[in-house]
């Protein structure tokens, strides 16, 4: 069948929102779009006034149409195009599959616990007094997921971190029994394996210039508990559908703009708008043309720091890999400042590289 032998689906504005009166068929492009069928339909525009009562009649969505149920089965096609069998979770069940999700037992969080202050004292034994680790990431949002989210601390109020200390605290955690899987400038990669799970910590510094006194991280999500379990339902849905490409800060991003956007949130509403947003802005990504701008669209990536492929007069270049965005798989450069360069000059952007063979 063709797209051309459906009828156009009924499309009015009502409110300042397009709403359809054919949700069946809205279902059915949802399904094509997702396993990539197609991608545009063409729609019929009506006049509110036509349709009113037959609108009223179909406007019995609690999820603002996010999501559309098929009468006489248990399949709800979901806006993103993914279709689930079985009732929908309620929000409450939702809330409780999030704080489970989230949910460390005491002796990880033990763990956890010593893991910091140990890094802590060797952070002060070489960097001072004054120089501390704050909890970071998606550990200090509650928007993590225990046993499988790394746990972020950051080198703050530390000032300027030179190349000697950097190694310094390598060596200090070393010596307190730590397995350190990787170093680059700006991270130390520690696991530790104890309570049933691998506990991985990244010790963070922002290219080792440490944070200004007075500026913490910011958590958008301690106030906002909703927002931050709308977050871990997402990670969980998509750990158990194996799908890849979306960072951790993608999702968060998603799920605040959705809050702004939607007038009675709900969690399983606020869920099924992020995912959508998430969905449609990759389809989008894939549609934009190529330029020569950096606009390859990837999050996130692994870097060999050890050995550089190539250097410059400024920067040093290292090879790895994407993980995650549309270029997952795909081969990446870093380029990192020696220490010690500053570059204010137009010259420094004209400068190429040696790579090496």
């Amino acid at each position: 069948m063709q797209k051309r032998e459906v009828p156009m689906m009924r499309v009015v504005q009502k409110g300042g929102l397009w709403v359809t009166l054919d949700n069946r068929r809205l279902a059915v492009y949802k399904m094509a779009r997702h396993s990539g069928k197609c991608r545009d339909v063409k729609v019929n525009l009506v006049q509110l006034s036509d349709v009113e009562g037959e609108l009223r009649k179909k406007s019995d969505s609690r999820v603002e149409g996010l999501s559309v149920t098929v009468r006489g089965t248990k399949r709800t096609v979901h806006a993103d195009g993914r279709v689930t069998e079985g009732p929908q979770l309620s929000d409450g069940q939702l809330q409780h599959r999030a704080d489970m999700g989230g949910h460390w037992t005491q002796e990880q969080l033990q763990a956890i616990g010593e893991g910091i202050r140990d890094f802590e004292a060797v952070v002060k034994q070489v960097l001072g007094p004054s120089a501390k680790l704050v909890r970071a990431g998606s550990f200090m949002k509650g928007t993590d997921i225990a046993g499988e989210s790394d746990i972020d601390v950051m080198v703050f109020g530390a000032g300027p971190i030179t190349e000697q200390q950097w190694n310094l605290i390598v060596s200090g955690i070393k010596s307190r029994g730590y397995v350190i899987d990787s170093v680059n400038p700006r991270c130390i990669h520690v696991t530790v394996n104890k309570c049933l799970v691998t506990i991985e910590f990244d010790v963070v510094a922002n290219h080792r210039q440490g944070f200004p006194p007075n500026k913490e991280p910011e958590n958008p999500f301690r106030n906002n508990r909703e927002a931050a379990r709308a977050v871990r339902n997402i990670k969980l849905d998509f750990q158990e559908s194996g799908e890849k490409g979306f960072s951790g800060n993608d999702i968060e991003q998603a799920v605040l703009n959705g809050q702004k956007t939607l007038q009675q949130p709900g969690l399983g509403k606020l869920i099924d708008a992020a995912k959508a947003a998430l969905k449609s802005e990759r389809a989008q990504q894939l549609k934009r043309p190529r330029t020569a701008a950096h606009e390859n669209d990837a999050s996130a990536g692994t870097t060999d720091f050890n050995t550089p492929i190539g250097e410059g007069s400024f920067r040093k270049v290292y090879k790895g890999q994407y993980t995650q965005g549309i270029r997952a798989g795909q081969a990446k450069v870093s380029k990192v400042f020696k220490d010690g360069k500053e570059a204010y000059e137009d010259q420094f952007f004209d400068q190429g590289y040696s790579p090496s063979r």
